[in-house]
């Protein structure tokens, strides 16, 4: 850092400016630390953004699932038969229980 800080002052001389070697170890630390900030906003920013993207397809899941629930909900108020139940509980993943156990108060 030195060196680099002896060049540069010695190119700004060159050009007739005269410049202390504490101003241009300044300039390069504020440099420095804008570029962490700016580089700290950009992972923050593209975290929201992921945060956001995993949140709308929660969302869009969640409506999925609730317009599923009202067609299921329609058909058992309409006395839609058994089997087509068991049918789409089927094709859900569901499986009929092996055993049943009640829990008494």
């Amino acid at each position: 850092m030195r060196e680099f800080v002896a060049w540069a002052t010695h190119g700004f001389r060159q050009r007739g400016w005269d410049v202390s070697p504490r101003v241009i170890s300044l300039t390069l630390a504020m440099i420095l630390v804008i570029g962490l900030l700016a580089g700290f906003r950009l992972f923050m920013v593209s975290q929201v953004d992921l945060a956001a993207r995993h949140l709308q397809a929660t969302r869009d899941t969640l409506i999925q699932l609730q317009q599923e629930n009202a067609l299921l909900e329609a058909a058992v108020a309409f006395g839609q038969p058994a089997l087509l139940l068991t049918e789409a509980a089927q094709q859900m993943g569901l499986v009929p229980a092996e055993r049943v156990i009640y829990l008494e108060r």
